[in-house]
């Protein structure tokens, strides 16, 4: 009882003031930040793409190194998930073209 009678009177010896708005606050066009913003992310999606493209050349070794030593289904198996992943990193390099020219 003590505390909440102690935080009611805090409370009332507050000045509160409206909330106004920044008059000096820099005004950003739109321009300027889409030019900013779209480069960070076609880079960030070339990124993605190059680690894919490395991690699809290790499962590509893997499967040929399977196929050397007879193992046919896995090598077949580490095919076909060799081209999904080409196929993502294609897609992010397409992602990121757009991204640098949007229309």
């Amino acid at each position: 009882m003590l505390q909440r009678k102690k935080q009611d009177d805090v409370s009332k010896n507050k000045n509160t003031e409206a909330i106004k708005p920044n008059e000096e606050a820099k005004k950003v066009s739109m321009e300027t930040k889409s030019e900013t913003v779209l480069p960070k992310k076609a880079e960030k999606k070339i990124d993605v793409a190059e680690n894919k493209e490395t991690r699809a050349a290790k499962v590509r070794a893997k499967g040929e190194k399977s196929l050397a030593e007879g193992n046919k289904d896995k090598a077949l198996r580490l095919k076909r998930r060799e081209e999904r992943i080409l196929k993502r990193a294609q897609k992010k390099r397409n992602q990121a073209s757009k991204a640098i020219e949007p229309n």
